[in-house]
């Protein structure tokens, strides 16, 4: 039964576990970006899939690549979202995986994350309410949250980890499943042993904390740069164009 990927769920128990206030809002923050990255993961992964499938043109290439190229100079979680936005558009409607997006991200997504990034870029640049304040951004964030959480899209397919043996390297290789078709989100979703290095909820999660269960983790911004080229250079190959 497909459901709230593994380390969602982990990031989603800390911060329901924690019980000091301002220790639970960054513990929201945390959460709120893996969900919202994990949106940006799916989308790009299918973005790249696309490009392999459907002839695009040049003009949609490189107004993609643009957006990517850009927005990667400054990878905030703003900028995630703003990937997901941007980006999705240029998949057909027949090849988008998850398949009512248009609709989910009108009426759910856009409007949670609007609510959501403005909450986490305050504290980011350093606001230390008291507790009741952090009490009061909790209740005013935590509905959107759940809206997204609760949306049919986070939890609809399943999310597995294979191996893919290349001579005599093994790796692992992330991807989400449902009946006839299987979208690969690696290496933007990576599969890293949280436990051995010990983090919790991978890089989106506090350090120092080990977890007890070895789990996908994102991928994020000290690796965005070499990510966008990577995107980009699928492109280039799956098409066989010269982008300029």
């Amino acid at each position: 039964m497909p459901q709230i990927p593994e380390y969602i769920q982990t990031l989603q128990t800390q911060f329901e576990a924690e019980t000091q206030p301002f220790k639970k809002v960054h513990r929201l923050i945390d959460l709120s970006e893996a969900v919202i990255k994990f949106h940006t993961v799916v989308i790009l992964s299918n973005f790249m899939e696309s490009m392999t499938k459907t002839m695009q043109s040049q003009e949609d290439i490189a107004t993609a690549r643009g957006i990517l190229a850009q927005g990667l100079k400054t990878p905030s979680l703003g900028i995630w979202a703003f990937f997901t936005e941007k980006i999705f558009p240029f998949i057909p409607k027949e090849d988008l995986f998850w398949e009512d997006f248009h609709t989910y991200f009108e009426k759910t997504l856009k409007k949670a994350s609007a609510e959501i990034i403005p909450f986490r870029n305050s504290y980011a640049h350093g606001s230390t309410p008291d507790d009741k304040e952090c009490l009061a951004d909790i209740q005013k964030i935590l509905p959107h949250l759940d809206k997204i959480l609760k949306g049919g899209i986070v939890d609809r397919y399943e999310l597995r980890v294979g191996e893919v043996i290349k001579g005599t390297r093994v790796s692992s290789v992330v991807s989400l499943e449902k009946e006839g078709r299987s979208l690969v989100l690696s290496p933007l979703l990576v599969y890293r042993d949280s436990e051995k290095r010990g983090i919790a909820g991978g890089s989106t999660g506090l350090v120092g904390e080990p977890s007890r269960t070895h789990q996908p983790c994102l991928t994020v911004n000290r690796k965005a740069r070499s990510l966008s080229l990577l995107v980009l250079s699928l492109v280039e190959v799956s098409k066989g164009h010269t982008l300029p």
